[in-house]
């Protein structure tokens, strides 16, 4: 009985151990399946991207954004690797500004972000899967806000027929310094009593210009309004007997490459500037005719040389001023005679610049009388009138355009934007007193082989920023500003023109360039190191990068720099002419390693 129980016993314990180890190999598949099932699934990968943007926002607000990542059977995809950008356009093109925007992972497959600009335009945002070509793309535009402020400016009076007249400009402004189109703003403009308003005209853009007309002499006021908001602006003009205008003759210095010294921005010796002014006096018709005219002329003789006075107008009825020297900088000149007309151009006073530097041409003591010798009165407040002179330091830019063989861009046209409209851009504004230099462009023409352009392009003829390594790497001369124009190429983010810093190069679509200005407006780049911002960057308004024709403004590009933007460029080439070969090219010969 014992045995069998013992037996009993023993075969319930053998039963149990089998149970046991059963259990621990369920429990151990448990566990395991339970382990497979806890692991993170993997991110699918991205196959397509939706974008969608607030189509139009008002200056100073932002625009919501939203990105969308689906796979290849149309799901979302969350944890997606997303960059997003927004390029301002210039002319239909991307420039080259650019903001990266920061993207939140809803955990849906939906990523949102938000642009905010004060600058009025359009930007194209893009969004793309890193390290791919998956990209979608959209369009905001950011419209001026509500008139805050009138700009007005006014020319130095001139003779038109028998009346004197000033040519005023202005535009409407909002807060942020964008200018309204025409259609959003009233105009009215009202000029002190006894002068008149005449040719009013605009741009489609919002810049207004009127000619201011009198027929008397004294300081007029013209207010201009908003009728629909009120605000309002004024300019004050001053109408003299004496009118004056002085404009700069440059002869540009004979330089060689081959030449056996260097070129470089300290170069000023070569060539001249030749100042001339030409006096002019306005009778208004309630004073008579003019019969004589007698004046002195005051100069700074050490910045500029008299050349000669010749007469103003060889065809009216003044003979050539008679002309007396009184001391080494000053002279008198004086006529009689009966010319026709009210406005008499009476002198033309030609000076060489002798040395650098900003001076003043003062006219003083001047006598007016009519045909019948009786003294025509003039007022105290006008019996001096001076210009304003700044002799030029010059600025030798040479510059390596580059070209690729049998892309359609020419010599030709290549030393055209870079001689013609880029270097008298430029100039225009020296001339206007704007910048301190003469800017002389040497220009040398290097090609690139079309299989090696075919070779850093690729087969789709978009440079990637890896590629314009390899292009800057290979096709670079030393410290020469490097110009590329590519051909018919998609630039980095589809751009217009770029200029990159780090390596002292910029790079130019032809085909896209709808102005002729990209090279100017890189070089401003370049030439203040960035310190002028592009008109989308928040404070470029300070700056007048927003004004109407200001060649940094995307949304109404022209050929003008400000005051601001000028003295910046001023202040970083001074800062830098100093510098051991800035600019210098090498001498004649293989171009040197990079």
């Amino acid at each position: 009985m014992s045995k069998l129980r013992y037996e009993d016993e023993g075969v319930s314990v053998f039963i149990q151990i089998i149970a046991i180890i059963c259990m621990i190999g369920l429990v151990g598949v448990s566990v395991y399946i339970v382990t497979k099932w806890a692991e993170k699934p993997k991110v699918r990968e991205v196959h397509s991207l939706s974008i969608s943007a607030e189509p139009s926002k008002t200056a100073g607000q932002s625009s919501s954004i939203t990105v969308r990542a689906y796979d290849a059977e149309g799901n979302p995809v969350r944890g997606a690797s997303i960059s997003l950008v927004a390029l301002a356009i210039r002319g239909g093109y991307t420039g080259d500004y650019e903001v990266n925007l920061a993207l939140t992972d809803r955990g849906d497959g939906t990523y949102t972000s938000n642009l905010t600009s004060t600058w009025a335009g359009v930007y194209s945002i893009h969004a793309s899967v890193v390290g791919t070509d998956i990209v979608a793309s959209a369009n905001t535009t950011f419209e001026p806000g509500a008139p805050a402020n009138i700009v007005v400016s006014a020319t130095s009076p001139k003779p038109a027929s028998s009346a004197y007249k000033s040519t005023v400009t202005f535009y409407f402004a909002d807060a942020y310094g964008n200018s309204l189109p025409p259609n959003r703003v009233q105009p009215g403009i009202s000029p002190s009593e006894g002068w008149h308003v005449e040719n009013l005209r605009s741009s489609p853009k919002g810049l207004f210009s009127f000619d201011f007309v009198t027929d008397n002499w004294g300081t007029a006021t013209v207010s201009i309004t908003d009728n629909a908001t009120g605000i309002s602006g004024s300019t004050h003009v001053k109408f003299s007997p004496i009118y004056l205008e002085s404009s700069m003759k440059i002869t540009p210095p004979e330089i060689e490459l081959i030449h056996p010294k260097d070129l470089d921005m300290q170069t000023i010796e070569e060539g001249k500037q030749e100042l001339s002014v030409n006096v002019g006096i306005f009778i208004p018709p309630t004073k008579g005719q003019l019969g004589m005219y007698h004046m002195t002329i005051e100069y700074d003789s050490s910045l500029l040389y008299l050349i000669n006075v010749l007469d103003g107008n060889p065809a009216d009825e003044f003979p050539a001023p008679i002309f007396e020297v009184l001391s080494e900088n000053s002279f008198r000149i004086r006529n009689y005679g009966t010319p026709t007309g009210a406005a008499v151009d009476v002198a033309i006073l030609n000076f060489e610049a002798i040395a650098l530097g900003k001076g003043s041409i003062l006219i003083t003591d001047v006598q007016l009388s009519d045909t019948a010798w009786k003294p025509i009165e003039v007022p105290v407040t006008f019996e001096n009138k001076s210009e304003n002179v700044k002799v030029l330091k010059r600025l030798i830019v040479p510059i390596k355009a580059w070209i690729v063989d049998n892309s359609g861009t020419s010599e030709a046209d290549v030393r055209s934007d870079a001689e013609k409209k880029a270097e008298n851009m430029l100039n225009t504004n020296s001339l206007a007193c704007v910048l301190d230099y003469e800017f002389v462009f040497i220009v040398e023409i290097n090609r690139i082989p079309k299989d090696n352009w075919d070779n850093i392009a690729g087969a789709d003829n978009k440079l990637s920023w890896a590629e314009v390594d390899i292009l800057a790497l290979r096709y670079r001369w030393g410290r020469w500003i490097n110009v590329y124009y590519v051909p018919n190429c998609t630039l980095p983010k589809g751009a217009l023109g770029w200029w990159r810093r780090k390596d002292n190069i910029i790079l130019i679509d032809d085909k896209k360039d709808f102005d002729n200005l990209t090279l100017a407006h890189e070089l401003v780049h370049e030439f203040s190191k960035s310190e002028v911002k592009d008109s989308p960057e928040n404070n470029a308004a300070a700056q007048g990068g927003t004004r109407p024709r200001n060649i940094m403004n995307y949304d109404d590009t022209g050929g003008d720099i400000s005051g601001e933007q000028g003295k910046l460029i001023n202040e970083e080439i001074e800062r830098r002419r100093d510098e051991a070969g800035l600019y210098k090219p090498y001498r004649p010969g293989p171009a040197p390693p990079p």
